[in-house]
C-alpha cells in the first residue's frame, strides 16, 4: 500500500540565529556605520595652533596700543594742569617792536598781562582784543617764547584816505577798511588852503583825499564809517579797476548823489551816484584815449550821455554816447551851453548844475 506523498510546502527562509536574537548581521552593520571622522595630521594641528595664537596676539597688540595712547594723553593732561598752576613758566616780560604810532612800551601796556600768568594759561585772544581797542592796530599775533616771555607783533591799520571835515581845520585818517582812526589838525595860512594841506598829507601817505563832505559826517575812532557819501566813495574804489584807481588822487563827496574825483592828469570827473560804475569807467577811458592831453573835465553822471570840456575852452561838449566823441572833435556844432561853474572840485553844487544842463542839451 503506497504511502501518501506529503504535499510540498514552500521552503521557509532561513534566518540566522543572530537575526533570531535581534542582533544585526555584519553586513547590515557595515552598511549602517557612519563615516569615520578624519584625524588631522600633526602638521595640520601645528598650523591650526599657530593661527589661533596669531589671532589672539593681534587683538592683544591693538588693545595694548590703545591703552598706551590713552595713558600718554592722560599723563600729558595731568602734566599740563600741574604746570599751568605752578610758577614754572611764569611770564616775566613782553617783547614788542614799535610801530609808526605805537611804542613797544605802549603795546606792552595795552597787552596788560596779569602778574603770575604763565605761558600755559595765558589768554592770547584776550591780549589781541585789548590791543585792537587802539584804532591804529589792525592785526595782532602773540607768540609764546619759553621759558618766560611772550612776543607781541602788531601790524598797523593802513591809512586808505585822509578825510577833510567841513570845518576845514580838522581832518581824519580813515583805514583802507573804512574804519575811522584818528583826527589831526590842518594848519592853513593865507597862501595854503585846508584842501592843499590835506592833499599834501594824503600824497605823503600814498592814499586818497576825500573833501567836501557834509557837516553831518561825525567820525568815531575805531568805528566803521557809515555815512552815505563815504560809502559811495568806497563803493567806487572797490569797483573801479586797478588802472582807474591808480589815476585817482582825490574825491569830493558832497552827498551820495554828488561824487566827483580828480585824476593825476588834472582831469576833474563828475561821477554822480555809485551806479553803472564799470560803464562810467569805460566812458572815461574812451574820452581820455580819444583826446590825450586835451581834456580838463568829464561828466559821466549819465554814462550814455557823457559831456566833456577841452583845454583852452569854457564850453562843455556833449555826445549821445562815448563812441561818438570822435565825430565831436570835427563837428563843434554839438557844443552846448558854456560851463558857468568853477573848475575846482570844491564847488560841487555849481558844477553839478552846469554839467546837468550840458548833459540835457547833449
Amino acid at each position: 500500500m503506497k504511502r501518501p506523498t506529503p504535499s510540498r510546502q514552500p521552503a521557509a527562509k532561513r534566518v540566522s540565529r543572530a537575526a533570531q536574537k535581534g542582533v544585526p548581521s555584519r553586513k547590515s552593520v557595515l552598511r549602517a556605520a557612519p563615516a569615520t571622522p578624519q584625524i588631522p595630521t600633526p602638521a595640520e594641528r601645528r598650523a591650526a595652533a599657530q593661527s589661533a595664537a596669531s589671532g589672539n596676539g593681534g587683538r592683544s597688540t591693538v588693545v595694548k596700543v590703545i591703552i598706551g595712547v590713552a595713558a600718554a594723553i592722560l599723563a600729558c593732561l595731568v602734566t599740563f594742569l600741574i604746570l599751568s598752576v605752578t610758577p614754572a613758566f611764569t611770564i616775566t616780560s613782553i617783547d614788542a617792536d614799535s610801530t609808526d604810532h605805537l611804542s613797544s612800551e605802549a603795546i606792552a601796556k595795552l597787552a596788560s598781562v596779569d602778574e603770575g600768568t604763565t605761558l600755559l594759561n595765558v589768554d592770547t585772544s584776550s591780549i589781541e582784543q585789548k590791543l585792537k581797542k587802539n584804532p591804529w592796530v589792525g592785526s595782532v599775533t602773540v607768540v609764546r617764547e619759553f621759558p618766560d616771555r611772550i612776543k607781541v607783533v602788531v601790524n598797523e591799520r593802513k591809512v586808505g584816505a585822509v578825510v577833510l571835515m567841513s570845518s576845514g581845520n580838522i581832518a581824519w585818517y580813515m583805514g583802507d577798511d573804512g574804519v575811522w582812526i584818528e583826527p589831526f589838525s590842518v594848519n592853513t595860512s593865507s597862501s595854503v588852503s585846508a584842501t592843499d594841506v590835506a592833499q599834501s598829507k594824503a600824497t605823503e601817505l600814498g592814499c586818497l583825499l576825500i573833501s567836501g563832505v557834509p557837516s553831518t559826517v561825525s567820525p568815531v575812532a575805531g568805528c566803521t564809517a557809515t555815512d552815505s557819501c563815504i560809502e559811495a566813495v568806497l563803493q567806487y574804489q572797490s569797483q573801479f579797476s586797478d588802472s582807474m584807481r591808480s589815476q585817482i588822487i582825490a574825491y569830493t563827496a558832497a552827498s551820495s548823489e554828488s561824487i566827483s574825483c580828480s585824476l593825476s592828469s588834472g582831469i576833474e570827473v563828475s561821477l554822480g551816484a555809485a551806479s553803472n560804475i564799470s560803464a562810467k569807467e569805460s566812458v572815461i577811458d574812451e574820452i581820455t584815449s580819444t583826446y590825450p592831453g586835451q581834456i580838463t573835465y568829464i561828466n559821466v553822471r549819465i554814462p550814455s550821455k557823457p559831456t566833456y570840456r577841452k583845454v583852452g575852452t569854457d564850453q562843455v561838449q556833449g555826445a549821445t554816447s562815448a563812441s561818438s566823441t570822435t565825430s565831436d572833435a570835427a563837428d563843434t556844432s554839438s557844443t552846448t551851453s558854456p560851463d558857468t561853474s568853477s573848475d575846482t572840485s570844491s564847488d560841487t553844487s555849481s558844477d553839478a548844475s552846469t554839467t546837468d544842463s550840458a548833459t540835457t542839451e547833449g
